[in-house]
């Protein structure tokens, strides 16, 4: 029967060979009632050094212990989520009012729908709104706090927006208790959120009643079409938008053609024409009620969004 030899007898023949190398030429035979030493030398800081002419051992280094990666909640007791076009969405609950008046402010959204619960720790608003900057970071993501962990997901833009996001956690007190799943958001992504922010500002004007832009929109529409030009693979929505003055079919059609005209001022700007949709809403779609002259002015407006393919 062939003889298995396990790591441990293989340790102490080794071991035997070393300590007989060590053994004059002269000497007397060891006494059988003494054990032998596995190993001749002295422990320094912990660790065994052979003494002088006694050959090494080689003993394996043990391996570092393998993180197991977090299993990531169905739920959190804590949510925040962000997509393009979207204020930050709240869900789950927070511990006192206090806290979700202040993450609103942080988001600069809407936390009235977060309830109040016990058992979150002390200091959770600190990393919550930590958290949601690195939010703001994303094209789109997720921020979630399960009762002791915190997760973030979600795309950035470009490789320099995937680095000063994970950075940010990174250099947080609590960055142990944080999971970050962050990639980089695809061009349509990039776009959308750009074309979003560009809209927010409302910068492509028009003569009263018309469709003529005017001349003070020529930088806007200049900064527009760099953005375009950003994603040349993704086909774009032109919405255009009215207030209630006026009759609804002639809102209707004057939501068309001004739609139309900046999709003229893109296609002067070197924009393919096919890449590019005018569509009117008139004043089917507002954001602000039409009671003040400042709400009126924001519904009169041209909006984006990608084309489905």
């Amino acid at each position: 029967m062939p003889m298995r030899l396990s790591i441990h007898h293989a340790m102490a023949s080794l071991a035997g060979l070393a300590c007989l190398a060590a053994i004059p030429a002269n000497a007397q035979a060891p006494d059988p009632a003494r054990p032998v030493p596995a190993f001749i030398g002295n422990v320094t800081d912990g660790a065994l050094v052979p003494l002088p002419g006694t050959p090494a051992l080689a003993v394996a280094a043990p391996e570092a212990p393998v993180a197991t990666p977090r299993e990531k909640p169905e739920t959190f007791l804590f949510s925040a989520s962000r997509t393009p076009g979207h204020p930050v969405e709240f869900a789950g609950s927070v511990p006192s009012p206090e806290a979700a008046r202040f993450l609103g402010s942080v988001a600069g959204a809407d936390a009235s729908v977060l309830g109040v619960a016990q058992g979150f720790p002390a200091d959770f608003a600190t990393p919550a709104a930590a958290g949601l900057r690195a939010l703001s970071g994303l094209a789109v993501g997720e921020l979630g706090f399960d009762g002791e962990y915190w997760w973030l997901s979600g795309d950035a833009i470009g490789e320099e927006g995937r680095d000063a996001v994970t950075g940010a956690i990174a250099s947080l007190r609590t960055a142990s208790l944080w999971t970050a799943e962050i990639g980089l958001a695809s061009e349509a992504e990039v776009c959308l959120q750009k074309l979003v922010a560009f809209a927010s500002r409302n910068d492509i004007l028009f003569q009263s009643g018309s469709a003529r832009i005017t001349d003070g929109s020529n930088a806007a529409l200049d900064e527009l079409a760099g953005y375009l030009a950003v994603c040349p693979n993704t086909a774009i929505h032109v919405e255009g938008h009215t207030d209630s003055d006026g009759a609804e079919d002639l809102n209707l059609a004057l939501s068309v053609s001004r739609a139309e005209a900046v999709v003229s001022a893109l296609v002067e700007r070197g924009i393919p024409l096919q890449r590019l949709y005018a569509v009117g809403y008139g004043e089917s779609l507002p954001i602000a009620p039409n009671d003040t002259p400042a709400n009126k002015q924001a519904n009169r407006r041209i909006a984006f969004s990608l084309a489905e393919n």
